[in-house]
Order: C-alpha cells, then structure tokens, then sequence
C-alpha cells in the first residue's frame, strides 16, 4: 500500500485515505512503540532486507537475515512525554513464550541475534529519531543473555 487508499463506505469513498491514518497513529516518532518499530527499519535496511512488504507483527522476531532471527530493541534517554530528568538505558531481553508454543514448553528467547538501538541524542530540542547519526547500534548473539542469566 502506498498510501492513497481511500476508506469506504457502502462502497464509496469515505473522504479520508490510508496516508491520513498513518499520520494520525504514526506521528509521535518519539513513542515507544513508534521508536521501536523505526529501529526495526534501520535494522533492516542496514542489512539490506526487503522493506516493501509489511511487517509480520506476530513472527517470533523481528526480522530473519540468511536464516537467522534478529530482535530488535531500542531505548532513548528521553520520551514523548515530559521527564523530569532523562531515562535510564536498558533493554528487556527476557524469555518469553511465542504464541505458537505449546502450553508445556518453557520461556526462551526465539531469535538467534539481538539488535540493541539506542537512539542516543541527549539534547531534548535537538533529538530526531529520522536522524541516523543520533542511533547507536550493538549486535550481540543471544548466548550472550543465555549464559548471564540472573537469579
């Protein structure tokens, strides 16, 4: 889709088109989930995947390169909303059950690659997630969190 798909009503146009609900539900780049999914693109066209097919919301990771998964997680030091003081930097890395999993099958991390994003501009005025040199990225397998696991 390109954007220039109309909403209809019995058939007939609505008045207002794809493009106008993407700028309404996709604007505030700088909410978590926005944010997070903009470090997925980077991700994928750093490595050169195809970007003109939606995103699987429900795959087990975010993006699969020469047969591996990559998940994608991405923090900032500020948010769409007002802070008192920037945000701490982590990534949740945890375990998790893919809905495709049985009732039986214990949590466990699904891909094969991590992608850690920090969109790392500390400047409120000046941070602009569309800014590539405000990204930093780290790649790091997931045997890495495997075997530092915390009791």
């Amino acid at each position: 889709m390109d954007g220039s798909e109309t909403f209809t009503i019995k058939g007939k146009s609505a008045g207002f088109n794809l493009l106008e609900f993407w700028s309404w539900a996709m604007s505030d780049i700088y909410s978590n989930t926005t944010r997070g999914i903009i470090a997925e693109f980077l991700v994928a066209k750093a490595l050169g995947l195809d970007t003109n097919n939606p995103r699987d919301v429900w795959a087990k990771h975010d993006l699969k390169y020469q047969g591996e998964g990559i998940e994608v997680k991405s923090t900032a030091y500020h948010q769409s909303w007002e802070q008192d003081k920037i945000s701490h930097i982590s990534f949740a890395v945890t375990k998790t059950h893919g809905y495709e999993d049985g009732p039986n099958e214990k949590p466990k991390r699904h891909a094969q690659i991590y992608v850690l994003c920090l969109l790392s501009e500390m400047d409120r005025d000046r941070v602009n997630p569309l800014d590539v040199d405000q990204w930093r990225f780290w790649i790091v397998p997931t045997l890495f969190f495997d075997q530092r696991e915390r009791s």
